[in-house]
């Protein structure tokens, strides 16, 4: 599965994210590496097959760089921060909401790979080798994330995402929830989401299930579990506010399959190392991005349209005008 951006579409994305002017002694400006970098990872290829005429449209008369320019200049600071703020400017016609989820995605390689990063660990249910990716998440969006070896605890990825929480609310909503899976379930957690004005709500694990031990749970950690373990089950009440929550969590599942669908599950072969591997999960989080934004117009053209049919049926028919006939 392949988003669906055109060229134009591409080259106007990436000036929206305002990219520095040319310098005098370069012949390809950053806007023009990272338009080769994203053209080529949004058709799934190498980055060499980017420096080929051939590969872009007739009508886009684009020059492209040459692949060891494009392997250097992706090196460089301005091109990758110029590639993640094309991101940040799609998710300027979004806005965050105060329920937010946080959970990982394995990204595999094969056995056979000669990467020395990609390590070992528990993914998916399973053993894999490759590295995790943690995402920070709202209304299907991702706002955050980073990634580290397979071997990594999800609960160290959570303690580097958690203090981004400031980047992912609205201006004046600095506060609200973040749900996670019982991999999260940890005191460091629930402390680091409170001091950002967020309230970390886990299900617990099966030992700390029902447990109110003050000694071995912080006061963080307790309020979780009132929320996600409410007393009130017993009483028969199946939707209190804490399984609602729970419930909504489904969104990050959905928002990480959409995301590996558009090819961030499986590296390809010629993604490896550290550095690579973070400027792919970049590329296709801007595809997903742009795809959902897309979904979401969409969505919206056809509410304000059946809003607009159903205003005009209870109006009535227009009556004659008088003196006609």
């Amino acid at each position: 599965m392949r988003a669906n951006i055109g060229y134009r579409d591409m080259k106007q994305m990436i000036q929206q994210a305002r990219p520095r002017p040319r310098k005098p002694r370069q012949t390809h400006g950053d806007a023009d590496i990272a338009l080769a970098y994203l053209w080529a990872e949004h058709n799934d290829q190498p980055t060499y097959w980017a420096s080929q005429p051939k590969a872009y449209p007739p009508a886009a008369a684009f020059d492209p760089p040459s692949a060891s320019t494009v392997s250097r200049r992706l090196r460089s600071v301005p091109v990758i921060e110029l590639i993640g703020r094309v991101r940040l400017a799609l998710l300027d016609e979004a806005e965050p909401t105060p329920m937010k989820q946080m959970d990982t995605e394995p990204l595999k390689v094969g056995n056979a790979s000669n990467d020395r990063d990609a390590t070992r660990g528990y993914g998916a249910g399973g053993k894999c080798r490759g590295y995790k990716f943690c995402a920070l998440g709202s209304d299907q969006l991702v706002w955050q994330w980073t990634m580290s070896s397979m071997n990594e605890n999800d609960q160290t990825l959570g303690l580097k995402l958690l203090p981004k929480l400031p980047l992912a609310c609205a201006p004046r909503a600095m506060f609200g929830y973040v749900v996670a899976d019982n991999g999260f379930d940890g005191n460091p957690l629930y402390i680091a989401a409170d001091e950002q004005g967020h309230v970390l709500v886990s299900p617990p694990r099966k030992a700390n299930r029902g447990v109110r031990d003050a000694r071995r749970n912080s006061a963080q950690r307790i309020r979780s579990l009132d929320i996600s373990d409410s007393p009130l089950r017993h009483a028969g009440v199946k939707k209190t506010f804490g399984s609602k929550l729970l419930h909504d969590r489904g969104q990050v599942e959905r928002m990480l399959g959409h995301a590996a669908m558009l090819g961030l599950n499986h590296l390809p072969p010629w993604v490896r190392t550290p550095h690579r591997v973070a400027l792919h999960v970049e590329a296709k989080l801007i595809f997903a991005t742009h795809r959902m934004l897309e979904v979401k117009r969409e969505k919206q053209r056809k509410r304000t349209q059946t809003e607009d049919v159903l205003k005009m049926v209870a109006d009535g028919p227009v009556p004659a005008e008088a003196g006609t006939g």
